[in-house]
């Protein structure tokens, strides 16, 4: 309101609506809507930033979510190597660790409601170790002994033994954090198969991780 273009529309735009004020005729209205239009687009409109309208074919980004989140970006990247080192120290793969940390960025980006502070690093930490644990149930191949050779081999990954409907619903609830009820209208199935398919999964992983034959 105090910039010098704010404050001469501000006062053209009084001077428009006394005028039409004074004016005694329907001809007064002129300059007094002329007046409202100026300081509804010189004034008033400017100072509503934090909302922006887009039409159908695409929303627009508000600027205070814009900030936001570009303060949230450089929080990660103050962070990224503290945060990079824990993943890494707690994942032996780089690449499964550089892959589960982004997705835990995503989320926190995504979750985070709260004002922006180093508490994001714990939370982010707290979905990486989520996310790594949920890997290695589900994602990572397991290991089994030849008994002929002796000697460690790998074999499929829990996930790879599944049903395509079983493995939908552990990924969408273990990874994607989908509610079971969630699932089941995602899929289009009733929720007792969902529930049923995902008893079945965490029977048959259960059964690998103790070295039971399925």
């Amino acid at each position: 309101m105090l910039q010098p273009k704010r404050l001469i529309a501000f006062v053209a735009a009084l001077v428009l609506i006394v005028a039409g004020w004074v004016i005694p005729t329907p001809f007064g209205l002129i300059p007094m809507g002329l007046g409202v239009a100026v300081l509804m687009v010189a004034i008033l409109l400017p100072s509503v930033h934090d909302i922006e309208f887009g039409f159908p074919s695409g929303v627009k980004v508000s600027a205070t979510l814009k900030d936001r989140e570009e303060k949230l970006r450089a929080v990660f990247e103050r962070q990224k190597g503290d945060l990079e080192l824990c993943a890494n120290l707690i994942c032996d793969d780089p690449a499964t660790a550089a892959m589960l940390l982004e997705a835990a960025w995503v989320k926190t980006s995504s979750d985070w409601r709260g004002p922006i502070t180093s508490g994001i690093r714990t939370y982010t930490l707290c979905i990486f170790v989520d996310r790594f644990i949920s890997h290695m149930k589900w994602a990572q191949p397991q290991q089994r002994i030849d008994r002929q050779s002796k000697e460690v081999v790998p074999s499929s990954s829990p996930l790879a033994t599944l049903s395509p409907h079983e493995r939908v619903v552990v990924v969408l609830h273990e990874f994607a954090s989908l509610s079971l009820a969630e699932i089941a209208s995602l899929t289009g199935s009733p929720l007792a198969q969902v529930v049923e398919s995902l008893q079945h999964a965490e029977t048959s992983v259960a059964r690998m991780h103790s070295g039971e034959v399925s």
